[in-house]
């Protein structure tokens, strides 16, 4: 199930795969949630769309936008 689920969204024209090649230390108190910086650079994200503290706390880096998830709907509205 879990499967068919990504190879759906895999399918959809506007998913991108990405392999980072650059590591990131910008979030020091949690470490893990660089991957998310360090996934949409590489793939030149305009957006993070998320409820996490840590990377909220950064409002922007490297020209990407970090906002939750009721500031990107408004942006759509």
């Amino acid at each position: 199930m879990r499967l068919d689920f990504l190879n759906k969204l895999l399918s959809l024209d506007w998913v991108l795969l990405v392999y980072p090649k650059e590591k990131f230390n910008i979030i020091e108190e949690d470490p893990k949630d660089n991957i998310f910086l360090e996934c949409a650079f590489e793939g030149r994200c305009d957006f993070i769309v998320s409820g996490d503290h840590h990377l909220l706390k950064l409002k922007e880096y490297g020209g990407i936008k970090i906002i939750t998830a009721e500031e990107f709907i408004n942006l759509l509205a």
